[in-house]
């Protein structure tokens, strides 16, 4: 049986507001975009760098072609594009330096506070000979 009130105004009666429960969404993914250029020198390991991390795609896609315009204008074999994700990219394998060169737009998930177990640095083994 539901109570009732009574209005002081108007002298009607009425049932009060129910309270709605909401369910616990889960909270919605973050992503930021991660701006790298791959270097990788014929004679050597590929090195690879991080030039910015953005909250937004656009300006990470605006990096890359500025990185690209800046840093590589005069080469004429190359591959440009979108991927289906929306992330830009650029590619040479031949800079005229004698390396191959990928500048890209990577997605990546922000993971929540606790994905990670509580860890301590290990300390190797050290030998007991003497």
């Amino acid at each position: 049986m539901a109570s009732t009130r009574t209005s002081s105004t108007s002298q009607s009666t009425q049932t009060p507001p129910r309270t709605k429960h909401q369910a616990a969404d889960k909270p919605k993914p973050q992503y930021v975009y991660v701006v790298s250029v791959d270097k990788i020198d014929r004679a050597s390991d590929p090195s690879p760098t991080i030039h910015g991390i953005y909250e937004d795609i656009k300006d990470a896609n605006n990096a890359v072609k500025r990185i690209v315009n800046d840093e590589y204008s005069g080469v004429t074999d190359y591959d440009r594009g979108v991927h289906p994700d929306g992330t830009a990219y650029w590619s040479s394998d031949d800079t005229r330096e004698g390396e191959r060169i990928d500048v890209r737009v990577e997605k990546m998930r922000v993971r929540p506070p606790g994905s990670e177990k509580e860890c301590d640095w290990e300390d190797p083994e050290e030998d007991d000979d003497e």
